[in-house]
């Protein structure tokens, strides 16, 4: 019997609009998924400019400590999500005043920081954005189901985003300002994404608060606090997942340098292998959402890093086997290759951890939400620093030993997840 025949009214009208969502914010994903390289060619970004892009990307995280308290209070969340998406995502607009002349990139740094500013807004609505996404699915979608619903969502939003980084590198390899337009767009298609997400259904329980919003957010610091301390199976999962973060974190803008600095691709050729690893994603994500429905989310994180730590361990390995060829326009390294072939598959596991893994954890609808705010304040704990630590270590020991260190604190974590595992299922 399929899954389908066994869904609920309402899970199937919550699935449909999850998917429209899906697929807005698959297009707006593809449009800034070259974000890194537009800031490196066409602005002629620097080496820790750079690193701070990467910082407001996670780092806004840690603001969930006082937005949890919002989130939970706002009985409108509708109309709260609708105010985000206009207020963080239509800025995007203002990319049509940035310059198309080389010098006025490389004489000033007002338009590097407008960049950067403009992004900062934008990744503030994902602090409000992304937990309401948990609380709306688990609001909706009973346990056994969700993992595979949400894989499927996802790849549409990968299929598509695919489609349109693809399309987009062409057109930055033929202007290298024209992102100048297509921000614009990613701007509607943000809007639009979130509208439909508003309209899943969600009936909030009615409750009285009697404190004041700054005595609420310090009782939401300690509630997230207890959940770390109270609830030790999910404090092992997220010491893991604190050790993986420093890895991914460490080399996120390395090896973007490495790929820039050293392997000199073109838009087309970096937009090649992001979406190697997205079309490796988009096979296995449905595999995937059935494996984390059936296993514990300490052994899916093991599957995780693995393949984390192959991804980094290839790209590393291209210095040594430089194997390379030209086809169709592309600059084909083979170890990198091979690389993103890995980062799909992390991909695939990882887009499922990191956005309903803490979920499992939860007894209710409104404790996933607490959870995952836990969860992603600690992921901008360690992005206020981890990206430029990177940087610093690259340019003190270079690319290689970098990689290496990266790759060590994933076999940490492996290691820790299996711990906790053995103690708290294997020896129950």
């Amino acid at each position: 019997m399929s899954i389908w025949s066994e869904l609920r009214h309402e899970e199937k009208k919550s699935f449909w609009l999850h998917l429209l969502f899906s697929a807005f914010e698959g297009i707006l994903v593809g449009g800034i998924l070259l974000n890194e390289f537009v800031f490196l060619k066409s602005m002629h970004g620097k080496e820790f400019q750079l690193s701070g892009l990467f910082v407001i990307t996670i780092a806004v995280y840690i603001l969930l400590i006082f937005f949890n308290e919002f989130i939970r209070r706002t009985e409108r969340k509708r109309v709260m999500l609708r105010w985000v998406a206009i207020i963080t995502r239509l800025p995007l607009f203002l990319f049509l005043l940035f310059p198309v002349e080389p010098s006025a990139y490389e004489n000033t740094a007002v338009w590097q920081f407008a960049f950067l500013g403009l992004f900062l807004i934008y990744y503030l609505g994902v602090v409000v954005i992304h937990p309401t996404i948990n609380l709306l699915l688990k609001h909706n979608y009973r346990d056994q189901h969700m993992a595979k619903l949400y894989s499927w969502a996802t790849t549409i939003q990968k299929l598509l985003a695919l489609v349109t980084a693809f399309g987009l590198g062409i057109i930055l390899d033929a202007d290298y300002y024209a992102f100048r337009f297509t921000y614009p767009v990613m701007a509607v298609a943000g809007v639009l994404s979130v509208y439909f997400l508003s309209m899943i259904p969600y009936t909030p329980v009615k409750k009285t608060f009697k404190r004041s919003f700054i005595t609420a957010v310090g009782d939401s610091m300690k509630r997230m606090g207890n959940i770390l301390v109270k609830n030790r199976p999910y404090r092992d999962f997220e010491i893991g997942f604190m050790l993986y973060g420093f890895a991914f974190m460490f080399t996120v803008t390395v090896i973007t340098l490495y790929l820039e600095n050293e392997l000199h691709l073109s838009y087309t050729s970096f937009a090649f292998y992001k979406n190697t690893g997205n079309v490796v994603l988009l096979v296995m994500m449905p595999i995937f959402g059935g494996i984390l429905g059936r296993l514990d989310p300490r052994k899916f994180a093991q599957i995780s890093y693995s393949f984390m730590f192959l991804y980094i361990f290839f790209v590393a390995m291209s210095e040594f086997v430089p194997i390379s060829f030209h086809w169709l326009q592309l600059d084909i390294f083979l170890m990198v290759f091979i690389g993103f072939v890995f980062f799909g598959l992390f991909q695939s596991a990882m887009n499922l951890q990191f956005n309903i893994g803490s979920a499992f954890f939860a007894k209710s609808s409104d404790d996933a939400g607490d959870f995952q705010a836990v969860h992603l304040s600690l992921v901008g704990f360690r992005g206020l620093f981890a990206p430029i630590v990177g940087v610093v270590l690259y340019r003190w020991l270079g690319y290689f030993p970098t990689f290496m260190i990266s790759c060590g604190s994933l076999i940490l974590a492996i290691i820790y997840m299996q711990i906790s595992y053995n103690r708290f299922v294997l020896n129950k």
